[in-house]
């Protein structure tokens, strides 16, 4: 018997040992990944001033936007027109896709505002597929064209004048979207303008010889003057900047223009010399575009700084003070006059009076007041100013989430301010919200109660939240034509609900109209996994049953998730390799069933900086939680091991539940036997796993006993 005793406790013990030798090699194998070194940058520069004998140039207009942001394009076109693609369209209405596709401009890293810009008539702007038919107000009669544009040869469409002979063949297979030969054959570009026994004279006239070509201006004693005019016995006209070949929104950026660099563009703003150049947009210490390595033309200006490399590139270093403008002067009184229409003030007082400006964006707007620029306030007209800034009679008429509007199937209207909602459902079914058409920023959330509700960051417990259409998780718009538009499409059980319309992006508050639909439902289990599942529900309304041993898996949670990657091990018996049940990444939601087991993730970052946020987690169907793990750091990782017990008996003959398996439960079978009905300890009283209970199972029990 001690034998006996010993040899089982021996072996008991070298199973164990050579398990658990087992196991921590499985583990060790995830823990020899190189860890890799990832440097995230996000890098802003100044446009790269654009220069491509395959640039087109946009046509001249008097009037263009003083208040452009290129901040995010990579190209300066000012040369050809404009200072970048998203300047394009508030100066001209030509959109990124017309820029590149008949310009040869690269718009890279632009927002391109008018490529997603809605058709609203009255607005000022021809765009999309508006026409003089369907728009009168915004667009012109059929052969008319605005200054700086002429008609085409073939349709109504209006050409930039500068195109005709500018090198660029704009012919009649229209390669940039224009035909131009009706132009004295696009000024030569498309071959010669006259016909055959005619030349072209030098005027693009033709003539049946050179002899009866008109004289040149200086075979008539004149002198072509910068202009193209023929001054003869008088002076040229002045030159400005742009006449003698500079532009003028590149004087006083912090770069060296050779264009700019003459007395007509003054001396591009003091770029090119050390002691007069400042920092703006490019930075006058750059050893390619700064002054100390172009040449100082300007006699009242010098480059002694660069010799020992003490130039201030301020205008405090320059003994000088800066304006408001950013412009140099000696004093104050010599600065620039400031105009209300000069400060951040002007751009929100159509929507804002100047204390909500000053409150909200911390602007001083006292020049503004001093104008008497300044709109009134709500109390100013007898008002009263609710907590969303809107004016109101009486605190009662305040749109409050206690006191909301009722929204309607159909189109509904914001006043751009936060503006609740409320909408009842009678019956299971799909609500969409959609904001399409308005052309602005919007941004709407649903909540099932006002106590669920929070504008801030992360908004509450919302039931759906969209702010920009296409990053909507709630589908996708069908008509949305702006990007910042918002939609919603989302399945909702029978209720009352809070629809909020945030002015969170629109802050000039800009009314606009906004449309709500809904569709009947089938409620019902949508898992597939589920006991119950029904497949003709897609609305879920929480009715799934699961079986025991089915387990809720998600990952996500985080960024840079196509990192992510993961498997689910369970571990098998000794000398054996254990087997992956289940793998992942990120982002992932989904149901599995696991037998009895131990279990543990193996995990990896395929850059090696962690998992950057995201989280695995596995819940039973009872929503406890078995596991959560993520990588903080470095490329792999390994979990703790988790079991899954086994559901039920099993057939080890404990038949009368009691946790004890001896003579009470043979009598108990036997009794089943007996009666002819064994279906109540089938389960525990299979013994031998055959599906029958019989003197086999019996047989068994009992040598368990014994045993």
């Amino acid at each position: 018997m001690n034998r006996l005793f010993y040899f089982i406790l021996f072996s008991t013990i070298l199973i164990s040992n050579l398990c658990a030798n087992s196991v921590d090699k499985k583990f060790d194998k995830y823990n020899k990944l190189e860890f890799k070194s990832k440097t995230k940058v996000l890098v802003k520069t100044a446009p790269i001033k654009a220069n491509n004998p395959n640039y087109r140039s946009l046509p001249k207009i008097a009037a263009q936007s003083e208040f452009r942001d290129c901040a995010n394009c990579e190209f300066d076109y000012t040369e050809y027109g404009s200072a970048c693609c998203d300047s394009a369209w508030e100066d001209f209405l030509v959109t990124c896709a017309e820029l590149e596709a008949n310009y040869g401009w690269d718009c890279s890293g632009c927002d391109c505002p008018g490529d997603g810009a809605s058709d609203s008539c009255g607005d000022g702007n021809c765009t999309g597929n508006e026409d003089y038919y369907s728009c009168p107000e915004d667009c012109n009669a059929p052969g008319e064209c605005d200054a700086g544009f002429v008609s085409d040869c073939v349709d109504e469409d209006c050409c930039p004048e500068g195109w005709i002979g500018d090198g660029f063949e704009d012919c009649e297979d229209q390669a940039y979207g224009c035909d131009l030969t009706c132009y004295s054959n696009d000024g030569g570009d498309c071959g010669a303008a006259c016909p055959d026994g005619e030349v072209e004279c030098w005027d693009g006239s033709c003539a049946t010889s050179d002899e009866d070509c008109p004289l040149t201006c200086e075979e008539e004693g004149g002198t072509i003057c910068w202009d193209g005019s023929c001054a003869i016995d008088e002076d040229c006209p002045d030159a400005g900047c742009s006449e003698s070949g500079g532009f003028e929104t590149w004087i006083a950026d912090g770069y060296c223009d050779s264009s700019n660099n003459n007395a007509a563009c003054n001396w591009d703003g003091g770029d090119c010399c050390g002691s007069t150049c400042t920092n703006n947009t490019y930075d006058c210490s750059s050893t390619s575009t700064g002054p100390c390595v172009n040449e100082c033309l300007d006699p009242n200006a010098n480059d002694d700084c660069c010799v020992d490399n003490s130039c201030p590139f301020t205008c405090e270093g320059q003994e000088l003070i800066t304006c408001w403008d950013g412009s140099c002067a000696e004093n104050e009184t010599e600065c620039p006059e400031a105009n209300c229409s000069d400060t951040p003030c002007s751009f929100y007082l159509s929507t804002l009076t100047c204390p909500q400006i000053e409150e909200l964006y911390g602007h001083d707007c006292s020049i503004c007041e001093e104008e008497g620029a300044c709109p009134i306030t709500c109390e100013d007209e007898g008002l009263i100013t609710c907590s969303t800034g809107q004016c109101s009679s009486s605190e009662d008429e305040c749109n409050t989430c206690d006191n909301p509007d009722e929204a309607v199937e159909g189109i509904n209207n914001s006043d751009g301010y936060d503006q609740y909602y409320t909408f009842n459902i009678t019956q299971a079914g799909f609500l969409t919200l959609s904001s399409a058409g308005a052309g602005i920023d919007t941004k709407f959330m649903i909540y099932n109660i006002c106590e669920d509700v929070n504008l801030e960051y992360p908004y509450g417990d919302y039931v759906a939240y969209n702010d920009d259409w296409g990053s909507s998780e709630y589908g996708t718009c069908p008509d949305c034509t702006y990007t910042y538009e918002s939609y919603i499409y989302v399945g909702l059980p029978e209720g009352n609900y809070v629809i909020v319309s945030s002015d969170q992006f629109n802050s000039s508050h800009a009314p606009f109209s906004w449309t709500l639909s809904f569709s009947l439902g089938v409620e019902g289990c949508t898992i597939p996994e589920a006991d119950n599942y029904n497949p003709e529900a897609n609305i879920d309304d929480g009715s799934c049953e699961f079986a025991d041993g089915t387990f809720f898996i998600t990952c996500d949670g985080g960024s840079f998730q196509n990192e992510v990657s993961w498997d689910l091990i369970t571990i098998n018996d000794p000398g054996l390799d254990d087997i992956i049940v289940l793998s992942g990444g990120a982002p992932f939601n989904g149901v599995t069933t696991l037998e009895p087991g131990d279990y543990y993730l193996s995990a990896v970052d395929s850059w090696g900086d962690g998992w950057n946020g995201n989280t695995w987690t596995i819940v039973d169907n009872e929503s406890n939680e078995i596991l959560s793990y993520t990588i903080e750091e470095g490329s792999e990782g390994v979990s703790e091991i988790f079991t899954v017990e086994g559901g039920g008996c099993g057939g080890n003959g404990d038949v009368n539940d009691d946790e004890i398996v001896n003579i009470l439960d043979v009598l108990t079978i036997v009794n089943a036997i007996n009666d002819g009905d064994t279906s109540n300890v089938l389960e525990c009283g299979d013994a031998n796993g055959d599906g029958i209970i019989n003197i086999l199972d019996i047989v068994a029990i009992i040598n368990w006993i014994l045993e």
